[in-house]
């Protein structure tokens, strides 16, 4: 959760934590349009010099969409140096500017002009060289093949369409929800549009010196990990729920085109180079694992804002899903919970925030003034729509409030009480405790005598699924062991 927070009334704030609770996999899938919203076309012609000025406009708001820019010298330079080999193996008149985005999510995309992303997310999943070559040389192709344009064009149209369509005096969350939409549908690639970059990346790899299997080795292990996090959130594995996946689709026959062209190119099966896996996972490591302190730390059920000096841990049975705008944590009977905060009136009460911003037409009881550690707060039930709710609002300072929501279908006594157990929980960090929030990080580890897949997993934080979480970071099959003096990733502070 960043420290900027926006305002918003809190029936919209009760609209998201319906449409969370209403289906968990809300969480782990983008938005869509119909296709009838959908316009544009190749009936156009944009030079390289618009290209790039397109894409110098869109640059801010997408880094910054991203948590930032990721600075790590020795990655920037790795990356960068692939970037140039494959740029020296396709068309070296085309320059490309790489971006890495600090964000733990995986994906990667592209802009028109060269523009190249990748999350350190995707860094830190791949295990070679090779594999983020494979993903970077696919979007080299896009650029090339001038998807990215095309698909600008067609976000710009579709936006100018869904604007025409949404109300002047639409809530402006609603409307902003609405063009995400618009953007989520137009991102995903057409299948063919998908086979064309994967044929065009494939030989830059191979030109450029890289095994081309990598990339189905990469799309493998993002697929693992998006059924880990379906897992995670109680969700049925949806292959294409992750980043990447949603918006460069992975059907089998995508994976059948890659294994065929690459056996044409002369590669019947990946390479496998001990080397090359130990140059690149101490390459990394040092790097970001997970959320960093702009947005807090995740430790299973408790939640760490050193920027904020904030704690507080979920009750039990829920898992946190980390977001920028806030945290979101789900339960297996789908009950979800909210933390956010917005801005408060400094000479304003509780009870007068809660009468301006929650809207006519919600049933409310059970209002409540509370302290809680030290903090003037506030605790209240609402219904609407099937959906029972507990909200405590908590006075963190003179124009600021924290609010915890809690979305249910039945509140029982006991439920209840789970609830004002994890407000009870919302405090600050002590001096000591703030000074020992710190994110998490990778680790090389070269594997000695005694070491298991079950006593490395136990080193990443996540609680369930550690040791399959191991082998997909590890890029390690079911089933396969782990060799006397292997390099592998482990997680550290």
């Amino acid at each position: 959760m960043a420290i900027g927070l926006a305002a918003r009334r809190i029936t919209v704030f009760i609209a998201t934590a319906i449409v969370l609770a209403g289906c968990a996999n809300g969480l782990l899938r983008g938005g869509g349009v119909p296709p009838s919203v959908v316009h544009g076309g190749d009936g156009f012609f944009v030079s390289e010099a618009q290209e790039r000025a397109i894409a110098r406009r869109a640059h801010p708001q997408l880094v910054s969409a991203y948590g930032g820019v990721y600075n790590n010298p020795q990655v920037d330079a790795m990356v960068e140096r692939i970037v140039e080999r494959l740029s020296q193996a396709s068309d070296r008149n085309r320059r490309y500017k790489v971006t890495i985005l600090n964000a733990p999510r995986v994906n990667a995309f592209a802009l028109p002009g060269g523009y190249l992303y990748v999350t350190r997310g995707m860094v830190a999943l791949a295990n070679t060289e090779s594999e983020l070559a494979a993903v970077l040389a696919h979007e080299m192709a896009h650029v090339i093949a001038r998807h990215a344009i095309r698909r600008q064009q067609e976000i710009e149209a579709t936006i100018a369409a869904t604007a025409a369509v949404a109300a002047p005096n639409t809530d402006q969350t609603i409307r902003a929800a609405t063009v995400d939409s618009a953007r989520s549908y137009i991102a995903r690639f057409s299948q063919q549009q998908e086979l064309e970059a994967d044929t065009i990346g494939l030989k830059i790899a191979a030109n450029a010196g890289y095994d081309p299997l990598s990339a189905a080795v990469i799309l493998s292990a993002m697929s693992k990990k998006s059924s880990l996090r379906a897992k995670r959130f109680f969700a049925e594995f949806d292959p294409n729920a992750s980043e990447f996946l949603s918006t460069h689709p992975a059907p089998p026959e995508r994976l059948a085109a890659i294994l065929s062209e690459s056996r044409a190119l002369g590669y019947a099966s990946p390479v496998n180079d001990p080397v090359a896996r130990a140059t690149y996972i101490q390459s990394i490591s040092g790097m970001l694992y997970s959320d960093d302190k702009v947005e807090g730390f995740v430790r299973g059920r408790r939640y760490i804002h050193p920027g904020l000096a904030l704690t507080f841990t979920v009750p039990p049975g829920y898992r946190i899903d980390n977001r920028p705008d806030a945290v979101n944590a789900i339960a297996a009977d789908g009950s979800v919970m909210r933390f956010d905060g917005e801005p408060i009136e400094p000479n304003g009460t509780l009870r007068g925030y809660l009468e301006a911003v929650w809207s006519d037409g919600v049933n409310v009881t059970d209002i409540q003034d509370l302290t809680i550690n030290g903090m003037r707060a506030l605790s209240a039930r609402a219904s609407s729509s099937g959906w029972e709710f507990r909200l405590f609002v908590f006075r963190w300072s003179q124009d600021r409030v924290f609010r915890m929501l809690f979305a249910t279908r039945s509140i029982n006594n006991l439920k209840d009480a789970a609830f004002l157990e994890a407000a009870q929980t919302v405090r600050r960090l002590a001096g000591d405790e703030l000074a020992r929030a710190k994110p998490l990080r990778l680790s090389a580890h070269q594997v000695r005598p005694g070491d298991t897949i079950q006593s490395l997993a136990r080193t990443l934080p996540e609680e369930d699924n550690k040791e399959e979480r191991f082998r997909v970071l590890n890029g390690l099959g079911d089933g396969q062991p782990l060799r006397p003096n292997m390099w592998v990733k482990v997680v550290s502070d």
